[in-house]
Order: structure tokens, then C-alpha cells, then sequence
């Protein structure tokens, strides 16, 4: 209202609801670009689960499994609305030079064919899990009842939502205390190394308690990597181990949706 008044020049986070329909109303005045950011789901991957359950998440075929039977575009068309970018992999595409890598594509078939390996064929006896999510944002909830119903009808695993208001849903990742949840991050600084180095395993930010020697050895030896251009190839070699484990399961690249009118000049519209 105080932007529409003129009272206000430039707002620099308009909600996603607003922003779309003001981009689909035809408005200039709305810009929507590139982000620093990546909205992914965070699956716990310790010994035992909250309540000294069994984790059959623990086995890397069950997490690439529920990574691949995720369609993803329609989060985008349905829910998120801003031509956000469905993604497989971790690091925002913002870095020069960067080694390409993959994740898991949408591939139903064969997430069932790993779930099956695993010992759970037509998930016969694969315990019902929670997903968590916080609530403040619509956005979460929309995206953990899509993804639930995905793994329903495409893998029939079981998802109770698991919603915990935003200090309770830090807490409880900080903790381990949950079985599935949404989870983002931004970058703090313009380098891959703020996105590879949340999952080494002393990190206070490895909300997923997944532990990889060989990528802590490949992140070590980043950085004392004098040429610059090795040293991407070795965060991207560390970025494929954490795919191909799937703590995480991505989901899509944030944007930035900033409103300014066409006599405010100036601002960057760099994805940092």
C-alpha cells in the first residue's frame, strides 16, 4: 500500500503471491531475476530417527529413491508462480567456470526399482514418516503437501505433515529432531564454498548429520588449491558426491522479485 501510495520507491522482497500477480498483470515496474539460493528438502540421515526409531534413510538407495520420484516443474507452475528454475543440483548456476554436475532426474521407475533393492518392493513394510515444515510462509505448506503426495502415489510411502512454528523448526534440524524437511540456503559470500562447506562433517550447519570422508578430503584439499580453476573442479567433484548421497533432495533456484518504478535507477539486479 505505501509502495502503491508513493510513499515507498523501491521494495526489495515482494512476496511471491504479489510479485506474480503483478508480473501477470503486465506491470513494469516488477523485476524478477536470478537468486542466491536454492529451496531443497533435508532428509536425516543418522542411525536412528527422533524416538530411537529404525532410519531406513540411512541407505543412500531409500534417499535417491525419494529424490527421483519428485516432479518438480509443477512447484513451479502451481505453488511458487515466478519461473522459479526446478533444479537436481545444489549450487545456484551463478559461478563462471563451474564443472557441470547431476543430480537425480524424475524418474519414477526407477526410484522404484532402488526402493525394491532396498528392501522395501511397493513399499511393503517401509515405516510412515514425517515431514516437517514451518509455517509462516503459505509457500511451505504447499510444497510439503505436493511432495507428500508425490511419494504417495508414485512410491506409496506414507507422510504425516509435520508443521512447527519457525524458532521450534530451527531447533529441531539444529537437533536432528525430524525424519524429512524443507529446508534453503543462501549464500553468504560469492563462492561456491558457502554452499559446499554446510555439509562437511563438522559443520554446525550439516542439518542432514551426513558424513562423507572423501568429501571433507576434497574440500580440504580446496582449499589450499592455489589455481582457482582446480579448485572448482574439486567443489564440483565434492558437490557430485553430495548428489549422488542425496542428504538432500533440490528442488528449484530462488529469484529476487524487486518492485521500483521506472524513475528509480541504479539497483543491481546481480543474483548476490
Amino acid at each position: 500500500q505505501m509502495y502503491d501510495r508513493g510513499d515507498v520507491d523501491w521494495m526489495s522482497d515482494v512476496p511471491g503471491d504479489i510479485a506474480s500477480r503483478m508480473r501477470d498483470s503486465g506491470r513494469p515496474d516488477i523485476h524478477i531475476f536470478p537468486s542466491f539460493g536454492t529451496y531443497f528438502y533435508t532428509i536425516n540421515c543418522s542411525e536412528k530417527l527422533p524416538g530411537d526409531r529404525p532410519n531406513p534413510m540411512k541407505d543412500v538407495r531409500i534417499r535417491q529413491a525419494l529424490a527421483m520420484a519428485i516432479d518438480k516443474q509443477p512447484i513451479i507452475d502451481n505453488i511458487t508462480k515466478l519461473d522459479e528454475q526446478p533444479t537436481d543440483v545444489y549450487v545456484p548456476p551463478v559461478f563462471e567456470g563451474y564443472p557441470a554436475v547431476t543430480g537425480h532426474a524424475y524418474d519414477v521407475e526407477g526410484a522404484k526399482r532402488l526402493l525394491a533393492e532396498a528392501g522395501y518392493p511397493d513399499a511393503k513394510g517401509f515405516p510412515s514418516m514425517k515431514l516437517c515444515f514451518n509455517p509462516e510462509y503459505n509457500t511451505h505448506k504447499l510444497v510439503a503437501e505436493y511432495v507428500r503426495n508425490q511419494w504417495q502415489q508414485n512410491l506409496g510411502i506414507t507422510m504425516e505433515l509435520d508443521s512447527a512454528e519457525i524458532v521450534q523448526f530451527r531447533e529441531r534440524l539444529n537437533k536432528k529432531d525430524y525424519d524429512v524437511a524443507r529446508a534453503s540456503w543462501y549464500g553468504d559470500y560469492m563462492d561456491v564454498s558457502t554452499f559446499t562447506d554446510k555439509y562437511v562433517s563438522t559443520s554446525l550447519n550439516n542439518d542432514a548429520n551426513w558424513i562423507n570422508p572423501k568429501y571433507d578430503e576434497l574440500l580440504k584439499k580446496a582449499e589450499e588449491e592455489p589455481d582457482a580453476q582446480k579448485r572448482l573442479e574439486m567443489l564440483a567433484q565434492a558437490e557430485q558426491i553430495l548428489l549422488d548421497e542425496s542428504p538432500i533432495i533440490p528442488l528449484y533456484h530462488y529469484v529476487n522479485c524487486f518492485a521500483h518504478r521506472e524513475d528509480v535507477f541504479g539497483i543491481s539486479q546481480h543474483p548476490k
